[in-house]
């Protein structure tokens, strides 16, 4: 059979930025969204995140936004696909400071080591530690060794014995990522702090059927 070369996708923490830039986000059609709009972009830097919020925002009268800023970590890719926990700590707060947008922001991570460098470094910053298995709520504690401001399930985690455990810790509910309205409606029997979803509209519509 003759060979079939497949590309190896790019490494970007190993590119400048100026090669990043390059890389289109916008005009490729996710097969899973068909009601994605396209159009040119690219993936932008932090600070250019914040500084657009922070823009729209007062353009719009609107109050200052609350950030939740996920850090996606592994310890296999510690300095291969991102820092290490420590130093990608640091490097994210401090854009966080520049932007003084850090008092408004709770940092988020699967990985429980970087939440306990943040926990070191920044011990009032309010953090969220991201679930997506069925290890039991207090065995997750116990590895991270400190109780989280927030607790971010995946949405088919989140039961009645579950909510009853982070109401015992004062521990706010954030289940993710919710984006069916059965699965809204059931969600937001649990009295969540907050939803991620990737569909905003269809979450404010159905709050304001609520309201």
């Amino acid at each position: 059979m003759p060979s079939v070369a497949v590309a190896t996708p790019p490494n970007l923490y190993t590119l400048p930025y100026s090669t990043i830039q390059t890389y289109d986000c916008g005009l490729t059609q996710h097969p899973g969204f068909p009601e994605q709009k396209s159009s040119p972009a690219y993936k932008p830097l932090l600070q250019e995140v914040l500084q657009d919020a922070e823009l729209r925002t007062q353009e719009l009268g609107r109050p200052a936004v609350k950030f939740s800023i996920e850090l996606k970590s592994t310890s296999d890719g510690d300095g291969v696909f991102h820092p290490a926990p420590e130093a990608f700590v640091l490097a994210v707060v401090q854009e966080l400071d520049r932007a003084q947008v850090l008092a408004r922001t709770t940092l988020l991570c699967f990985d429980k080591r970087v939440l306990q460098a943040a926990r070191i470094f920044y011990p009032s910053l309010p953090l969220c530690l991201l679930v997506e298995d069925e290890i039991p709520f207090e065995e997750h504690l116990r590895e991270l060794g400190f109780v989280p401001a927030v607790y971010g399930p995946s949405h088919h985690l989140v039961t009645p014995e579950l909510v009853q455990q982070l109401l015992s810790f004062t521990i706010q509910l954030v289940p993710w990522t919710v984006n069916e309205l059965p699965d809204m409606e059931r969600v937001l029997a649990s009295r969540p702090a907050g939803i991620t979803t990737d569909y905003p509209d269809r979450l404010l519509a159905l709050l304001g059927r609520h309201s």
